[in-house]
């Protein structure tokens, strides 16, 4: 360790005194006054070695005046406390304090057992400043902390995201206390097969066991999705949080559905899902409601070809007159079922409903779709109604859904 000051002796008289204070200051009582400067190096297990600078005095006022300066790869931090020497109450101030994520965060997830945080990378530098007091040894105050353009990327799930940015500000120390807005943005995520973009997520933190998500939404699939306001209690088991989505493209959606379904889709989706977590059980979505637009909007698709998909039990002909009197005629219902089925006929969407049944219903159908749909263009058929269902367990749909379709490559 090294040290500095008038010379050696005041160094080392200069280290025993500021030690006092701080052992005077935790424990409630009046610190030691002192003059000179004390430095050195702080090597702790798994973290960078910090380098660290003390200085103390005492002004006017009889109040001692206290700076520690600290240095290290990726941190920097300087710090003034102001104390009465009497009473040992105070203040203290940062200014233009920084951590360096990219360094830090491996590092403290290390040394704390962090295994959430040892697939994540984060880059960016965390500006840090901060004051207040000093009251029986404790301190209190506020802190704000921001980040620009930094970048987030998880081994894991190959989330990456750009562009991200926060501003943190804490007004209480003992306990933690956040009640304002306390936000998040990205520019830009990818996972898997798909882009988002605008990522903003607002909370605060009113209270030591509370979290409360204010605005939470990202572009995505040519639309929008927010989630509804929600509080979280800490630490979290149990979620339960709606989504809005708008303006989905279909034709974005398209790429992710399984082939041999539909083709040509067009227009946009709305609507909300209610979507519930809890440690013992895991994710789960509950209903789904969907706006269907109208105008430039207007949902359409068409059926990827499927001979026999709706006209096996249509008649092919049809007879106007008795057998004995005429030949059967062509079934324009069988002609135009045969059009759609083969993809040759847009159909528009007229309503679209989606129910869950984890357990299954009677046909054991864990998912059920109900989809109106009315042809384009001159039809024999009026509306075409599709009750299409998913048997077997819902939560590997989910995780199919999640994890398969996702990697998808978009076109």
């Amino acid at each position: 360790m090294l040290f500095s000051g008038c010379n050696f002796a005041r160094g080392c008289l200069a280290a025993a005194l500021a030690g006092g204070a701080l052992a005077s200051l935790a424990a409630g009582s009046p610190p030691a006054v002192f003059s000179g400067a004390v430095a050195g190096v702080l090597t702790p297990t798994d973290l960078p070695a910090v380098r660290w600078r003390l200085e103390g005095g005492t002004g006017a006022d009889d109040r001692g005046n206290l700076v520690l300066a600290a240095e290290a790869d990726g941190l920097s931090a300087n710090v003034t406390v102001s104390l009465d020497a009497r009473t040992g109450e105070g203040t203290w101030e940062m200014r233009d304090g920084s951590l360096d994520l990219a360094v830090w965060l491996p590092a403290l997830a290390g040394r704390f057992n962090l295994g959430a945080l040892k697939t994540v990378s984060v880059t960016g530098r965390l500006r840090l400043a901060g004051r207040g007091t000093v009251r029986g040894g404790r301190p209190d105050g506020e802190i704000t902390a921001t980040l620009r353009d930094g970048t987030l990327s998880e081994s894991g799930s190959g989330l990456t995201v750009d562009g991200l940015t926060a501003d943190l500000h804490l007004t209480g120390l003992v306990p933690p206390l956040a009640p304002g807005a306390q936000t998040v943005t990205f520019t830009q995520a990818r996972i898997g097969g798909l882009t988002l973009g605008n990522g903003n997520l607002t909370v605060a933190l009113p209270a030591a066991d509370t979290v409360r998500v204010m605005v939470a939404g990202v572009d995505v699939l040519g639309g929008r999705v927010e989630l509804e306001p929600f509080p979280l209690i800490l630490p979290v088991t149990v979620a339960d949080v709606r989504a809005r989505f708008r303006r989905i493209d279909l034709a974005a959606i398209e790429p992710l559905l399984p082939t041999g379904g539909i083709t040509g889709a067009q227009g946009r989706l709305g609507g909300l899902v209610a979507l519930h977590w809890s440690a013992a059980d895991g994710f789960g979505v509950g209903d789904v409601r969907f706006d269907v637009g109208r105008g430039d909007a207007e949902p359409t698709f068409r059926l990827a070809p499927v001979p026999g998909l709706l006209t096996s039990k249509v008649p092919e002909k049809i007879a106007l007159l008795p057998g004995w009197l005429a030949a059967p005629a062509e079934n324009p219902v069988y002609v135009s079922m045969r059009e759609i089925e083969l993809g040759r006929t847009t159909l528009r969407v007229d309503a679209l409903r989606l129910r869950l049944n984890p357990a299954g219903d009677t046909q054991n159908r864990t998912v059920q779709i109900d989809l109106q749909a009315t042809p384009v263009g001159p039809s024999t058929v009026g509306r075409v109604n599709f009750d299409l269902g998913v048997a077997g367990p819902l939560d590997e749909l989910l995780k199919f859904i999640l994890n398969k379709k996702l990697s998808v490559p978009k076109p």
